[in-house]
């Protein structure tokens, strides 16, 4: 059922009005194309991406009027919401004319918080730099307000827009302002997927979200920061993600294509490339919602299902949380070369969200000798370890409904687990990361970027004779 989007842009002038009056600023709203109609579900799981989005404008976006005035600009700022159709498709933008965002300030922060790694943020353009604001735990406010931040982040933006299978970017100006521009389907029910084969199972991805599709051999292959591979498109550099194995459940190359080409996907700012084996076609299918069960776990990469001809059901991916578990995933290249009398026939439970993390890692402490098992975030390895005991836990920090911090406090919680080894494995490495996961009681803190075979051996063994 389609319905205008008044009936939601109509609460947006009293949002704008509140904060400007809390943050003593002044700002007017303009709204533009109240009368395009969207799916009703759509329309209403937009009302708070977009209040976010204007709170920000105002709170993070508009200066105050004193330095407006200094800068030459009217004492009262404009922040406008504006909706336009284009076929199938509506685009709504968020825009001010504010400050603009500052992506030196950006990179210092995220570097700060540990959003990211000093070494991943100097490899990266200032496209890439924007997507910063979008990762969970981002924020230039030193203090959490009810206005805008509220430890959340927007994040909590980019996660709805790609649930309702649409895509968000930005565009900024230092002085100028800041564009959001929203991209939605008028209907997610009815779209068009280009259907690819990885191994031997099938997967789809929204046309609107492919730009193109390359042979992987004709591409000049590069090597970054972290043993990342990646290629340049156009004045992109595009991180290359394959996970073939990991989601057709191969352990060797049979299925897999000695010719893959290379889904040019786009998200946000960027690109990422993702390697398949076989292009199929492109049809129009009927987009379904990920069973409960799954949906509860919000996985990464995956944004719902679809039915094929056969009655198999096909998972669609999302190009934005594929680049997340290739960004978060360590070097595939780690070899560990252990002696039959170093290896250590113990069980140990890793828990990580990200796919392509749990595959690696996964490999590497079956090499030294460990029965892995493996769980998605806090709450579900606090599942597992009701069903078995185990010698050892391994956690990453950044998961849903429960993350590493938690996770380990959690344990440390039970006297049966006091003394159980805990290593956390985790992309961030601040110093205040550090600290709080060591304050929550994990016994030892890795850096999945500096992932090194020799240590992670010399860890284990470390931790284990401590322990006897």
């Amino acid at each position: 059922m389609l319905r205008p989007l008044d009936s939601i842009f109509s609460t947006f002038p009293r949002a704008v009005r509140d904060v400007s009056v809390r943050l003593n600023k002044r700002a007017r709203l303009l709204i533009g194309g109240q009368s395009i109609e969207m799916d009703q579900g759509v329309a209403e799981s937009l009302v708070e991406p977009l209040v976010h989005l204007l709170n920000n404008a105002v709170a993070h976006g508009i200066e105050s009027p004193d330095i407006r005035k200094a800068l030459g600009k009217p004492e009262e700022g404009q922040v406008s919401v504006v909706a336009r159709q284009s076929g199938s498709e509506v685009r709504i933008e968020v825009i001010d004319d504010g400050q603009g965002l500052d992506v030196e300030r950006i990179k210092e922060v995220a570097v700060e918080r540990g959003v990211t790694t000093k070494i991943e943020a100097d490899n990266m353009d200032s496209a890439e730099m924007l997507e910063m604001i979008f990762r969970p735990g981002f924020t230039t406010k030193k203090e959490v307000d009810s206005t805008s931040g509220r430890g959340i982040g927007m994040n909590v933006v980019q996660d709805t827009i790609r649930r309702l299978t649409g895509s968000i970017r930005i565009q900024t100006e230092v002085g100028s302002g800041t564009r959001f521009v929203l991209s939605l389907p008028v209907s997610i029910a009815v779209q068009q997927a280009l259907m690819f084969r990885m191994g031997n199972t099938l997967f789809g991805m929204l046309t609107h979200m492919v730009e193109q599709a390359l042979p992987l051999h004709k591409q000049n292959i590069q090597t970054g920061a972290g043993g990342k591979k990646f290629i340049i498109y156009g004045k992109h550099q595009v991180p290359i993600v394959d996970m073939r194995r990991v989601l057709s459940g191969v352990d060797s190359d049979e299925g897999l294509s000695e010719n893959p080409n290379v889904l040019i996907a786009e998200h946000i700012e960027g690109y990422v490339g993702i390697v398949v084996d076989e292009l199929i076609n492109d049809i129009e299918i009927v987009v379904r919602n990920l069973d409960p069960y799954i949906k509860r776990y919000q996985p990464q990469g995956l944004m719902g299902n679809t039915i094929a001809d056969d009655g198999s059901v096909v998972m669609l991916l999302e190009p934005y949380g594929i680049k997340e578990m290739g960004r978060t995933a360590p070097d595939h290249e780690i070899e560990m070369d252990v002696d039959d009398d170093e290896k250590l026939s113990l069980r140990i439970l890793l828990v990580d969200d990200s796919l392509i993390a749990r595959a690696v890692e996964k490999s590497i402490f079956e090499s030294i000798g460990f029965t892995v098992d493996t769980a998605i975030d806090g709450l579900d390895g606090l599942e597992k370890m009701k069903l078995h005991p185990y010698d050892m836990i391994v956690t990453d920090l950044e998961m849903p409904r429960l993350d590493g911090f938690g996770f380990v406090r959690r344990i440390r919680n039970q006297s049966a687990y006091e003394d159980l080894p805990v290593i956390v494995i985790s992309t961030r490495e601040s110093a205040e990361d550090r600290m709080r996961a060591m304050e929550s009681g994990a016994d030892t803190y890795m850096v999945k970027q500096h992932l090194n075979g020799d240590e992670i051996l010399k860890t284990v063994q470390a931790l284990l004779v401590s322990e006897v």
